[in-house]
């Protein structure tokens, strides 16, 4: 039950981001359309997230290590964008966008996971 709580909140979450910043866009007709193309990403970053991100964040540990950790951000990026990929309907503008969205739902994320038990 927890884990529907959680997911739902980090689809508004994506929501808000994409409407209060010009991070991200969305090619929808209607309102019922963009919670369905945002629920879809969120599912398909959770699930690169769970099997994908490990991988990467093993093959770069010694780069991650050599910057004290900031290549993780990098990583984080990476899944972002290969998530965007998959679903067609959103787009991110080049790489920085990606690394702020990143950021922005990663402290969003984290939030979420302090509050729902």
């Amino acid at each position: 039950m927890n884990w529907i709580i959680k997911f739902l909140l980090r689809v508004g979450a994506v929501i808000l981001i994409i409407h209060l910043t010009a991070l991200m866009r969305l090619n929808e007709n209607s309102t019922k359309d963009t919670i369905v193309i945002v629920s879809v990403f969120v599912l398909v970053l959770s699930l690169l997230n769970t099997f994908i991100r490990p991988i990467l964040s093993i093959l770069s540990l010694p780069i991650t290590f050599l910057t004290l950790g900031l290549f993780q951000l990098v990583v984080n990026t990476a899944v972002v964008l290969m998530a965007v990929r998959v679903v067609s309907n959103i787009e991110i503008d080049g790489f920085v966008n990606a690394l702020l969205f990143s950021i922005l739902f990663s402290a969003i994320s984290w939030a979420i996971e302090q509050i729902v038990p």
